[in-house]
């Protein structure tokens, strides 16, 4: 910063080079005239800088502003003021380009954003369907578990069913027995009855009883 504030041919060498980049760069002295820029130097060289330049620097270190060139150019500045030498270096871009990087930005930003959105959306119908297989799942875990439990009941239902017609076949069972038994006893009693009521007879009126007994045994 020395050596530049010393040798002005430096310092233009310096702003010169930066022609290609598309950046306006100037070098204003303390006094605020123009000690070096990038274009059209041998034009502005020496003269004070407009007012827009000198009110927005006024007082500052640093900062951006937007204003004119002395060739009339509507330029986006940056600007910053040198502690040792009270030089202020200054690039400026013009406006369009500027305007231009922005509207970039924006689509830029626009583009991110959607990509964002898709992506929250995408996120958010994978996790709608994690909750939804989670709950259908969940709820077949229940009907699988209700029906279980249901054929648990019926099969418990049926087993306590044929039990019981079980148990009703073993005391029709008995009670047949039973019944067949009491049957054979008075069967007996009557064959016991006719022998009884046939002792006294002669032959031939003993028949029909002997024949009553052997129908009945």
């Amino acid at each position: 910063v020395l050596v530049a504030a010393l040798q002005a041919e430096v310092v233009q060498d310096a702003s010169l080079q930066v022609h290609e980049s598309g950046l306006l760069t100037v070098v204003v002295d303390e006094h605020e005239r123009i000690l070096a820029r990038s274009r059209g130097l041998n034009q502005f060289l020496g003269q004070k800088v407009n007012e827009q330049l000198r009110s927005a620097v006024a007082g500052r270190t640093a900062g951006l502003f937007s204003a004119e060139t002395l060739d009339a150019r509507n330029v986006f500045t940056s600007f910053r003021r040198s502690a040792m030498t009270g030089s202020i270096h200054v690039a400026a871009t013009d406006r369009q380009q500027f305007d231009a990087l922005t509207d970039r930005s924006t689509w830029t930003m626009i583009a991110t954003g959607a990509l964002s959105l898709t992506l929250a959306i995408g996120l958010a119908i994978i996790l709608f369907y994690n909750v939804v297989q989670r709950r259908v799942s969940d709820e077949r875990y229940a009907a699988s578990r209700a029906l279980s439990e249901l054929d648990a009941r019926l099969l418990v239902t049926t087993q306590e069913a044929l039990a019981e017609q079980r148990k009703s076949a073993s005391e029709r069972e008995v009670l047949l027995r039973e019944i067949y038994h009491r049957v054979k006893n008075n069967l007996q009693i009557i064959q016991s009855l006719l022998r009884l009521g046939s002792r006294g007879l002669n032959p031939e009126q003993r028949e029909p009883f002997e024949s009553a007994i052997r129908r009945i045994g």
